[in-house]
């Protein structure tokens, strides 16, 4: 069995870049690390999320990053085994954390994400 980030990627790639083009992709990604890096008291105001192609930039850029470093925190803690019945993402965003913990354990918790934005979830 591959790798489940493998996977995730592709089916975010399908997605995000049926409407985007690869040179919008990384244009909003570049406004979106600007924003963090350099407006970080404007992240609060939603300007984070504005339109598709930040929405997607932090998707395939942002999220599957969030997914390694939780993968790697739940496997160095041993916190996959056992494996949990279901799993809580509460302000999952594209739910790369919950994904992680759940690949981690074998694909077998459920889980459930629970996010304020609408497109995240």
């Amino acid at each position: 069995m591959g790798d489940p980030l493998d996977a995730w990627m592709a089916a975010l790639e399908k997605r995000h870049l049926a409407r985007l083009t690869f040179p919008e992709v990384r244009r909003a990604l570049q406004a979106l690390s600007s924003l963090y890096v350099q407006r970080r008291g404007r992240i609060g105001t939603g300007t984070a999320f504005e339109g598709a192609g930040k929405r997607a930039a932090y998707a395939l850029f942002y999220g599957p990053l969030h997914f390694i470093a939780v993968r790697e925190v739940v496997r160095a803690l041993g916190a996959q085994r056992p494996a949990p019945a279901r799993i809580l993402d509460l302000g999952c965003g594209t739910g790369a954390a919950g994904a992680a913990w759940a690949a981690a354990a074998g694909g077998r918790p459920v889980v459930e994400g629970v996010d304020r934005s609408a497109w995240a979830v």
